[in-house]
Parts: C-alpha cells; sequence; structure tokens
C-alpha cells in the first residue's frame, strides 16, 4: 500500500515518546494525573496535514480548566533519528512517509525531550515521590543490567576464543544490539534512584547472579533459555 495513504500513528508515537514518564496513551493524547491535576501531552501538527513536528504538554485543573501548556518540538531535541528523515520530514518532521522508519523503539532518541517535560511539569504538576519499595525494584533492575553487560562482554572473549568468524561476527551484532538496549535502559530508569541507592543494590544484586541466563532472566522475566542440543557448548 502507498505510504502516503496510510494516517500518521499517533498513539504509536505518543507510546515510544512517552512525553509523561507517568503517562497512559489513550487514543491521540497520553495521560497523567497527578493529585488533583491533569497533564496530557499530544503530537503538534505543522501547516501541512499529517505532518507532526513535536509535542504540545498541558496542566489541567478539573476545577479551574487549562492552568499552563508548553511546546518541545522534535528537532530542538533530537527525537527523531536523522538517517529517515528525508522529504518533507528533513525538518524533524514525522509524516506518512516516514513513520514506518521511525516509529521503532531504536529510531526514537527521546531521552532529552522527556527530560524538558519533566523539569517543566515539576513546577505545577510534580511526580509524586517513588515508594522504597519501587526505588528498590528499579535499583534491582539496574543491577541485573550490569550484570547482563559484563556476562555479554564474557561471552564475547569465549566465542572469539573458538576461531570461528562467523559464528564471532554474529555475535558481535546481536551482543552490540544488547548492549545499546541495556544502556538506553538504564539511561532511561537511572532518574527514579536516588544516588547511592543504585549502587548499594547493584552490589547486592551482583552476588545474587550467576549465569547468563539468569540475568536475561531478571531484565525479561519472560525470557527462557533455549534447551541445550548435542554438539559442542559454550
Amino acid at each position: 500500500m502507498d505510504p502516503w495513504q496510510i494516517p500518521v500513528d499517533r498513539a504509536q508515537a505518543l507510546t515510544l515518546i512517552s512525553p509523561l514518564s507517568d503517562g497512559t496513551v489513550a487514543g491521540t493524547k497520553q495521560v497523567a494525573r497527578r493529585g488533583d491535576l491533569i497533564v496530557t501531552a499530544e503530537l503538534t501538527q505543522t501547516i501541512r496535514h499529517d505532518t507532526w513536528n513535536g509535542v504540545r504538554v498541558r496542566i489541567v485543573s478539573p476545577q479551574s480548566g487549562q492552568l499552563d501548556s508548553s511546546w518541545f518540538g522534535f528537532d530542538e531535541y533530537d527525537v527523531l533519528d536523522p538517517c529517515f528523515l528525508h522529504g518533507m520530514g528533513a525538518g524533524g518532521n514525522l509524516l506518512r512517509s516516514n513513520q514506518a522508519d521511525l516509529l521503532k523503539p531504536d529510531r526514537i532518541r527521546a531521552q532529552a525531550l522527556r527530560a524538558a517535560v519533566a523539569s517543566y511539569t515539576t513546577v505545577l504538576a510534580p511526580l509524586p515521590e517513588p515508594s522504597v519499595a519501587a526505588r528498590d525494584a528499579v535499583a534491582d533492575r539496574l543491577g541485573a543490567l550490569e550484570q547482563l553487560q559484563e556476562a555479554l562482554d564474557n561471552l564475547s572473549d569465549r566465542v572469539s576464543e573458538l576461531g570461528h568468524p562467523d559464528a564471532g561476527a554474529r555475535l558481535h551484532s546481536h551482543v552490540e544490539v544488547l548492549r545499546d538496549i541495556g544502556q538506553k535502559i538504564t539511561a532511561d530508569l537511572q532518574q527514579f534512584v536516588p544516588p547511592g541507592t543504585a549502587g548499594a543494590r547493584r552490589s547486592a544484586a551482583a552476588s545474587a547472579r550467576s549465569s547468563t541466563a539468569g540475568r536475561l532472566h531478571e531484565v525479561a522475566p519472560g525470557y527462557y533459555p533455549p534447551p541445550r542440543t548435542a554438539g559442542r557448548t559454550l
């Protein structure tokens, strides 16, 4: 089908960009309730049809109406992977012709935009303080990610010892993908853990994990290693 016939999936874009860390995407908005206030985020359209260039965040009181709003541009915060911006999208716009390439987790780089939104909303509608249990859970995940990085390094060394170039090249590509994902998750979660807490929890997590599969299962509870088959194993 001609990509120009497929409207931009605004719900998917908001899910990937996630301007509000505590928000839920409903239709074409992301909504978060903070105390007595409601914070919303939605894509903003240029003068061109179905061409989107940023996010408008609004802080709303159910009693008094809108209290404030601010705009955060994709281009200003380098949200969209420039490798896939061309034509009318070259200015940092999301449109029908590039959404298939851009609306993927590894091509949305929204950390700077999220930080700017968080800084803006903290005055009128700050995030609620996370519980101790929630902080500990995040710190545990950070510890698991750190151990996963070490496991990937060790696995790379062991495969390189086999002397098989194809196996080494394939593993290297997989390792780099996992490493990049792990680093992005770590950067995203680190903001929720007070200084000092993450380090202590990582040390405890490190002593409790002894296998690559175990570390992967800690990070992604739905993951289970494939069954062993006859032949050489690492």
